[in-house]
């Protein structure tokens, strides 16, 4: 077994394969599909997605704590290629800035991809 193979291993047994991660998106997804489901104005909506967005970290944290799962494994330097490719998505952010005010109807499926896709790399 590679060094490569034995830091997955090690973050996947000590993180219970992001489970937190899993669940905070389950529950912050239902949570815009109840958004959705309002008769509020399309600018509102979008606001409350941006604010779920930021609620996903802490949600996470949280729900560690409860599984007993660490959060980030500092000694594994595969931690840290992580959180780098977690900051990617900050660029993301900023389009997804841009189509809030210009094409507003277009924006949760915008932030659907741009999520699928970061989170899938």
């Amino acid at each position: 077994m590679t060094k490569l193979d034995q830091n997955r291993l090690d973050l996947v047994v000590k993180q219970k394969r992001e489970l937190h991660f899993i669940i905070a998106s389950v529950i912050l997804w239902l949570a815009i599909a109840v958004i959705y489901s309002l008769t509020i104005l399309i600018l509102t909506k979008n606001l409350f997605v941006f604010i779920c967005t930021g609620v996903l970290l802490p949600l996470a944290w949280t729900i560690s704590k409860l599984l007993k799962a660490n959060f980030t494994n500092k000694g594994n330097p595969l931690s840290n290629l992580g959180i780098l490719f977690s900051l990617s998505q900050l660029l993301y952010l900023l389009i997804a800035m841009w189509i809030y005010p210009t094409i507003p109807i277009k924006m949760l499926s915008l932030c659907s991809i741009f999520w699928f896709r970061v989170h899938n790399l």
